[in-house]
């Protein structure tokens, strides 16, 4: 065999295994960023992050206004609650809820560990007074939660007076088992359409409406938007109605549709003209 002939089945067998490599790679990249559901899944992230915020709001609710201020909802949290001693302070009032470095159970059935501190401008009943959540090391089910929300009240819906709220999130979220985070932003308004009328939060229904974007543990980037209002009732500590589409950066879009009404935790995602029934 001449030399010239060795050559080029060295350079015929190098091209072929870096091929199959690539191949390989291009194949596993693409089942992580198409298969629904996924652990890594923009649509997993999408759905812990609404529901570890929302749960927070509703939590939070009880003490934004001017009725029930300092009100404390039980020792889980602990709530501690001061008053800014300057009347002409930026900051009026902060907030701190403790559930402590083992963890607790709350009235919703969520376990969270450490805290959660809240900053007012001013009582959450006046248009332009603005909540800062600030969340460092904080977990909701063993999901770790650092960043910020900042929660801006609205003028109330002029149909019913009831409140409105403007929210921005920018949170990193690590989940159990994985060494890196999933980031996730989110600016959504937020409406309150049944309950004002009663002093129990059981029967509040809040309405969801927005965008989202973030990216995945791969870095993998994606935006998401609320197709039909979420939904979530006081009674209820998942999302009973509306829908969600997330679009990766590569692979399919892909919806989640939470249901008509029931209190569950089933929903349905349908990408690729196919829809499979998950449990979140």
């Amino acid at each position: 065999m001449t030399m010239k002939k060795f050559q080029l089945i060295i350079a015929a067998i190098l091209i072929v295994t870096i091929s199959l490599i690539f191949i390989k790679c291009q194949k596993n990249n693409n089942s992580d960023q198409t298969e629904p559901w996924s652990e890594k899944s923009p649509e997993v992230l999408n759905v812990d992050a609404l529901n570890a915020m929302e749960g927070l709001n509703f939590l939070i609710d009880t003490i934004y206004t001017s009725e029930n201020l300092n009100s404390s909802p039980g020792n889980c949290p602990v709530v501690t609650f001061f008053i800014t001693p300057d009347p002409n302070a930026y900051i009026k009032y902060i907030t701190t809820y403790d559930w402590s470095e083992n963890g607790c159970t709350g009235s919703d059935g969520i376990v969270r560990k450490n805290k959660i501190i809240v900053t007012y401008t001013g009582k959450m009943d006046v248009p332009g007074n603005i909540a800062l959540n600030s969340f460092s090391g904080f977990y909701v089910n063993n999901n770790r939660i650092d960043g910020f929300q900042e929660i801006k009240c609205k003028t109330p819906d002029p149909a019913n007076n009831f409140p409105v709220y403007d929210v921005y999130s920018n949170l990193e979220i690590k989940f159990p088992n994985q060494l890196f985070v999933s980031t996730y932003k989110s600016k959504l308004t937020r409406t309150l359409i049944e309950g004002a009328g009663t002093p129990t939060k059981d029967d509040d229904v809040w309405q969801l409406t927005g965008t989202i974007t973030g990216t995945t543990i791969e870095d993998i980037e994606w935006t998401a938007i609320c197709n039909k209002p979420l939904l979530k009732k006081g009674s209820c500590k998942w999302f009973s109605s509306g829908s969600i589409t997330i679009s990766p950066a590569k692979g399919s879009p892909r919806t989640i549709d939470f249901g008509t009404g029931t209190c569950d935790n089933k929903a349905t995602i349908t990408t690729d003209s196919k829809t499979i029934d998950v449990q979140m």
